[in-house]
């Protein structure tokens, strides 16, 4: 197959170019996660992950756990079959690397133009 060549970068503008998906529920890969720490200094998980839509093209996306956000970190590790690790006290960013869900997305209409944003993460 002969393929045109595009960075990320590329690949990003033209996603943006297409405009949102519409809210619902979408099938997702985490490519990367992240034991980092959040401006207010708190404990965070950072994701990149890769969401298709209906049609199967992919989307990239980034998300953040953190613990204000309760609900949505332990439906992350239900949904990675992670809930013991939650349940216990601490879950490792690298055991949600290469774990396939579902997310549920929405639509952030702050900024410049209308971009999906993760809502929840589908148990």
């Amino acid at each position: 197959m002969k393929v045109t060549p595009k960075t990320e970068a590329e690949i990003k503008a033209e996603q943006e170019a297409r405009g949102p998906l519409p809210r619902g529920v979408y099938d997702a890969e985490i490519k990367i996660a992240k034991d980092t720490t959040s401006k207010a200094g708190n404990e965070m998980i950072a994701l990149d992950l890769v969401v298709y839509d209906t049609d199967g093209h992919p989307r990239q996306m980034q998300d953040w756990l953190v613990d204000a956000m309760a609900f949505k970190v332990r439906h992350c590790a239900a949904a990675c079959g992670l809930l013991g690790d939650y349940e216990g006290g601490d879950m490792p960013a690298w055991k949600l690397e290469g774990k396939c869900l579902k997310v549920k997305l929405g639509i952030d209409t702050k900024g410049e133009r209308p971009r999906n944003k993760i809502d929840d993460y589908m148990v």
